[in-house]
């Protein structure tokens, strides 16, 4: 539940605000999100928190617009919540689908706050409502696991690029003497050409006549 003095802020904001549909905006006085407009803890398990947030989203798709800055002060600490995964069945990671999220409901409430009214940002809110379903049902459903090793870390044990240094330090000489620099080729000239030669056949051509 929220505090009973942010509800107030809210109710004075719009009753100064003087033009248009008071009740499809968002006053430009309305306090900071954060921690102010969602005070749980951010070490909440992130299904728990994502419930939150859909609860927050449904309300404000029904016309409440200020419930748009709790659901983005939600989305704040959605990274820090307990996750049960890092990645999901469907091959994606879930810190990149929260990071999808955030940003998107950073951008309804910025232009809320320059003064759009619900209806413009809509269409943004149910994009919103439809990711934070889809992923609170790929968690609920199990599965997934840890996310899969960096590119960084996969290229930092490539063995061919192992290969490719140590035959660089074997030409040029920096790897002499150790372990893994590549032996020196031995060519060893023959005594005689090898095959038969060519004959040579003379010219019998008419030059000079």
């Amino acid at each position: 539940m929220r505090p009973f003095p942010i509800s107030m802020a809210f109710a004075i904001a719009l009753i100064a605000c003087g033009d248009g549909d008071l009740s499809r905006r968002v006053p430009r006085e309305a306090p900071p999100a954060a921690a102010v407009l969602a005070p749980a803890p951010a070490a909440d398990p992130l299904l728990d928190q994502l419930e939150e947030l859909a609860t927050e989203l449904d309300r404000a798709f029904e016309g409440e617009p200020e419930r748009l800055l709790t659901a983005e002060a939600i989305t704040d600490r959605l990274m820090q919540a307990r996750r049960p995964v890092d990645w999901l069945p469907a091959g994606y990671d879930v810190e990149a689908r929260l990071r999808q999220i955030q940003a998107m409901a950073d951008r309804v409430v910025a232009m809320l706050r320059r003064g759009a009214e619900l209806d413009a940002v809509q269409s943004d809110v149910e994009t919103i409502r439809r990711s934070v379903a889809d992923l609170r049902a790929q968690l609920a459903a199990g599965g997934g696991g840890p996310a899969p090793p960096s590119l960084d870390s996969l290229l930092a044990q490539d063995p061919l690029r192992d290969a490719q240094a140590r035959s660089l330090r074997a030409v040029t000489g920096a790897g002499a003497g150790t372990d893994d620099s590549l032996p020196t080729p031995r060519i060893q000239p023959a005594g005689a050409p090898v095959g038969r030669p060519v004959r040579v056949i003379p010219d019998t051509g008419t030059a000079g006549r």
